[in-house]
């Protein structure tokens, strides 16, 4: 089937969709996944286990999401998977274990994912005239490039005939606009955050186990040998928030928690 990932990210809530692609990418990037043009995912947020499902991919496009589906709640045993779909549309993909028998995995996916008058379907029918929605991690500069000269050509063509008119409008006054404009519609990035929190971490010789978003905050899991590294990690943040640390001594390292909150519109 050609994945190359089947990973599960913990979220209690579902994210917006315009900030959730930033959070995904964020945590891919946690568990150490690394990305190429090729490169494509797909997510399903799963309401009862709360978790969004993340599968990655390159080339060959898994077949599993191209069943044809015609039952609200579905689940098809496909090679060393049960897929489930529910609504007719792809929702969640079970790795088959051998210690495992079908019908204990049929009955850990009703009762986990709160499935009633499930179809168990093995005669799997494709329709490759499906249309999908894929996500890409690393995405194309032609955009970004043609959104450049496009605002090139704008500002030569104003500069030109401002000055053919003779009036006082010159080039940095048109670029001053543009900026302006920007700063007025730019919004707090969570990606962004949460990669000054990284940065943050590493001065501080502090390692970030896990980040979790809920309720307009974001909560991280900390690890360091010391003590004063977790404190210097605190002083450094934002003010608005909470901390805790404790002494793991299974592991002899001081583990941080951190909740902080995320001023977004």
């Amino acid at each position: 089937m050609f994945i190359i990932e089947l990973l599960e990210i913990n979220s209690t809530e579902k994210i917006l969709e315009h900030q959730v692609k930033n959070f995904l990418l964020t945590n891919l990037k946690l568990k150490g996944i690394e990305f190429s043009r090729k490169t494509r995912y797909i997510y399903s947020y799963v309401e009862s286990l709360c978790l969004y499902q993340v599968i990655v991919f390159e080339d060959d496009i898994p077949e599993f999401l191209f069943f044809k589906s015609s039952k609200n709640n579905e689940i098809y045993l496909y090679k060393d998977y049960a897929v489930v779909y529910k609504d007719m549309q792809f929702y969640y993909c079970q790795r088959l274990e051998n210690t495992i028998t079908i019908n204990e995995v049929i009955d850990f996916l009703q009762k986990s994912l709160n499935l009633n008058n499930v179809y168990v379907i093995e005669d799997v029918k494709i329709d490759k005239n499906k249309k999908l929605d894929f996500h890409k991690p690393i995405k194309s500069n032609i955009l970004k490039y043609f959104l450049v000269y496009f605002l090139i050509l704008l500002s030569v063509f104003y500069f030109y005939e401002f000055n053919t008119y003779n009036k006082s409008f010159e080039l940095k006054d048109i670029i001053s606009n543009t900026k302006n404009i920007k700063d007025e519609i730019k919004f707090t990035s969570i990606s962004k955050v949460v990669e000054e929190l990284f940065d943050q971490a590493n001065k501080n010789k502090v390692h970030i186990m896990s980040v979790v978003l809920k309720d307009s905050k974001l909560g991280l899991k900390l690890e360091s040998d010391t003590k004063d590294a977790i404190y210097s990690f605190f002083n450094n943040i934002k003010k608005d928030s909470l901390e805790d640390i404790t002494f793991d001594t299974e592991s002899k390292r001081f583990i941080g928690n951190v909740t902080i909150k995320i001023h977004r519109r």
